[in-house]
């Protein structure tokens, strides 16, 4: 294979402070992959090379999820009932009716992806009334698209116990009941509530990991932040498919440490990283579980929430049991990547790693907070005086129709509503920002799309009304800039994964990890940067796109 160079295009390097202002105009890339110039045509000396005409087209760096659930997606896309986007009600029971159509022989239904700000023409949130004709004497097991809440079919409440006469639930989860005092059937962080799960073999496994990483590079991402092995309950093992599998990606992976289970997680981190590593396969990070999520009301807040009065929410983790898990962390060697909701949960991870970080004297491991929906803002200047990433997803920041009147505002009111997702803020506080779509909870994980929404924080696409603006915008004040955006899906993510020397910019001696794009993002308008096209995703020089 020669040598390759491109030419006649916009190239932006992401390096230096102005390399928005100076995009380079050719770059080649050695047969290994390594990139070996950037910079003007006439200075790459005349040799046998392949050369690219860009065509006017923009090259990146490779983006960089932050925050990803492999294999997406695809397990449920490919296997069970795909409920993402599913609008209403009725669409969920149809999409269901149309899974039992492809195979009536099934004895379980799963899937994920509902919307726990959909209520029916009656008022109801999600509930068993919604699913028990649909699926007969089957159980039925139903993720939300947050991963954090479950619908369970009363088949399904039956076989976990929870209707039984004198059952009551002591978790810090939450049992929606209704009205009468019975479970709906929806349950939200109750994760010490033991409920059927969907199994996979191997080869289904393998094969949703292949379809996540043609996913992944057809939206430009090269590298990756793997936030939890896996969802589905597929057990911290399954990570040895990642190496055999034969992965094409940059990837970063974790497991998650749970508080009933500390040593025993920790020494499962510790060998994963001993034994599992390879090539571009790393096991960096302690993943926590500070809080739950604003829709459930498992989120911990500072003050209470308006329509439960009187209760704030419950972190996961007890304070000091939190310090010394993060002291073991830190120990060992692992960056901490820690799901933080409400502002209660921001102070308290802020707090713990502060104080780990005394006792153990080691502050070179760029821990992370993500998700940060709400954050005091006595806490923005925390962030950079401890040397922390935030870890943000901007396509949730915006008042989705639906989501932001059914769910957000009724649970906050409309003055810390209003305040939700800092990302400027953040920023101005020292924080490096990071990005991600937290896939497959935003199931279009376009980083063009994550981009947009970071600088226009209004709604991405337009209502059947066609009205896109104002009634949308969640708090202008915290907006960033393009250039922004693209370091935190760039270089900032690149240095989150402790990989910046070898990717997240285009410099001689990196890798050759990049994307081609239709159209120049500095020429084109703030809405309209979700409908600039990946041409192409490039790995170590090699194009990742199948034809």
């Amino acid at each position: 294979m020669k040598e390759k160079l491109f030419i006649n295009g916009r190239i932006y390097t992401v390096s230096g402070e102005n390399w928005h202002l100076r995009p380079a105009e050719a770059m080649a890339v050695n047969r290994d992959g390594t990139i070996t110039y950037v910079g003007k045509r006439e200075g790459f000396p005349a040799k046998d090379c392949q050369v690219i005409d860009l065509s006017g087209a923009a090259i990146l760096p490779g983006f960089v999820d932050s925050h990803v659930h492999i294999p997406g997606n695809s397990l449920t896309k490919l296997f069970e009932v795909d409920l993402f986007q599913a609008g209403t009600a009725e669409e969920i029971r149809n999409r269901i009716a149309d899974f039992l159509e492809r195979q009536p022989d099934a004895r379980a239904i799963f899937g994920t992806g509902f919307d726990m700000g959909i209520i029916d023409d009656q008022g109801r949130a999600p509930c068993a009334q919604w699913i028990d004709d649909i699926c007969g004497d089957r159980i039925a097991v139903l993720q939300s698209g947050d991963m954090h809440s479950r619908l369970l079919n009363t088949e399904a409440m039956k076989a976990a116990g929870i209707l039984e006469a004198g059952y009551i639930y002591e978790g810090k989860g939450r049992i929606h009941t209704g009205s009468d005092g019975r479970p709906t059937g929806l349950l939200t962080d109750t994760w010490d509530i033991k409920l059927p799960e969907h199994t996979f073999t191997k080869e289904e496994i393998c094969r949703a990991i292949k379809d996540f990483e043609q996913e992944m590079a057809k939206w430009g991402y090269t590298s990756i932040m793997a936030a939890a092995p896996f969802s589905k309950g597929l057990p911290v093992e399954i990570l040895t498919y990642l190496k055999e599998c034969e992965t094409k990606m940059r990837i970063n992976a974790s497991i998650l440490i749970r508080p009933e289970a500390v040593g025993e997680r920790m020494e499962q981190l510790i060998s994963a990283r001993d034994n599992m590593q390879q090539g571009d396969l790393r096991i960096t990070t302690a993943k926590y579980m500070i809080d739950g999520v604003l829709e459930g009301n498992t989120a911990c807040l500072k003050e209470d929430y308006c329509n439960i009065k009187g209760f704030r929410g419950q972190p996961i983790w007890k304070y000091e049991a939190l310090v010394q898990s993060f002291r073991q962390s830190i120990k060992n060697g692992f960056q901490i990547h820690a799901h933080t909701i409400g502002d209660a949960a921001v102070q308290m991870t802020l707090d713990a790693i502060e104080e780990a970080q005394k006792q153990e004297k080691n502050d070179k491991l760029r821990h992370v907070l993500t998700h940060l929906q709400l954050v005091d803002e006595k806490d923005f200047r925390r962030f950079g005086e401890n040397n922390l990433i935030a870890a943000v997803q901007t396509f949730w920041h915006y008042k989705e129709p639906g989501f932001y009147e059914n769910v957000e505002l009724p649970a906050l009111g409309k003055g810390r509503a209003e305040k939700m997702y800092p990302v400027k803020s953040l920023k101005g506080g020292g924080a490096v920002i990071t990005a991600s779509g937290d896939y497959p909870v935003s199931p279009a994980n376009n980083p063009l799309l994550g981009i947009q929404m970071g600088i226009t924080r209004d709604a991405y696409e337009k209502t059947e009304q066609g009205i896109r603006g104002s009634s949308f915008v969640l708090n202008p004040a915290e907006r960033v800039t393009l250039k922004d955006m693209i370091e935190a899906y760039t270089i900032s993510g690149a240095y989150q994964l402790f990989r910046e020397k070898e990717t997240g910019s285009l410099e001689a001696g990196k890798r050759g990890d990049f994307v081609l794009l239709d159209q120049d993002p500095f020429e084109t308008e703030p809405a309209e940067l979700s409908k600039i096209r990946i041409l192409q995703t490039y790995l170590d020089g090699k194009e990742l796109l199948k034809p």
